[in-house]
C-alpha cells in the first residue's frame, strides 16, 4: 500500500515536471518569435530613417545654389 502512494506521488511528479518543461519550451520559442519580430521593426525603422535622410539631403542640394558640388 504505501509502495503504491510513492509510486503516484512519483508519476504525478514527472507529469508535472513533462508539463512544465513543455511549456518554458514553448514560452522560450515565442520570446524568440518576439526577439526576431522586434529586430525586423529595428531594421524597418533604420531602413525609413535612411531614406527619409537621403530624400532630405537631395531637398537640401536641390535648393542651394551650386547643388552639383558636395557641401562638406
Amino acid at each position: 500500500m504505501e509502495f503504491g502512494k510513492y509510486l503516484r506521488a512519483v508519476l504525478l511528479l514527472l507529469i508535472v515536471a513533462a508539463m512544465g518543461n513543455a511549456m518554458g519550451e514553448s514560452l522560450n520559442i515565442k520570446r524568440e518569435r518576439v526577439k526576431v519580430d522586434f529586430n525586423s521593426m529595428i531594421e524597418d525603422v533604420n531602413k525609413e530613417s535612411a531614406a527619409i535622410a537621403d530624400s532630405l539631403t537631395d531637398d537640401i542640394r536641390t535648393e542651394l545654389p551650386g547643388a552639383a558640388e558636395e557641401i562638406p
